[in-house]
């Protein structure tokens, strides 16, 4: 694993930049890092913007922006059980947690 990871956050969510990044634009700045030696990526589940597919938005986001690279050198930490649409509550029971581990695959 490299000493630098790379937060992909602000690649969907959050920033008021956010909404100017492309699928193309994310692609070219995940293979710009992967190629620069950086093989841990950082997103979550609730990384949005929320839509008509639900969260995941930026798994998704990222998945297609991972095409073309040697996912064996490639780590993902996913944040799960955080729903950002309510006052923070634990939703950390097993059948929350099984779906998160679900979509993850599904997203990426």
């Amino acid at each position: 694993m490299a000493t630098q990871g790379f937060g992909c956050m602000g690649l969907s969510a959050f920033y008021s930049s956010a909404k100017d990044v492309t699928p193309e634009t994310a692609k070219t700045v995940i293979h710009h890092a992967a190629n620069s030696g950086v093989t841990l990526f950082n997103s979550a589940t609730f990384y949005g913007p929320l839509n008509e597919n639900g969260f995941g938005a930026n798994l998704r986001l990222l998945k297609t922006a991972i095409e073309g690279l040697d996912r064996s050198k490639i780590q993902l930490m996913v944040k799960i059980c955080m729903d950002t649409r309510c006052p923070v509550e634990k939703t950390g029971t097993s059948w929350v947690l099984r779906a998160s581990a679900e979509d993850i695959q599904k997203d990426v």
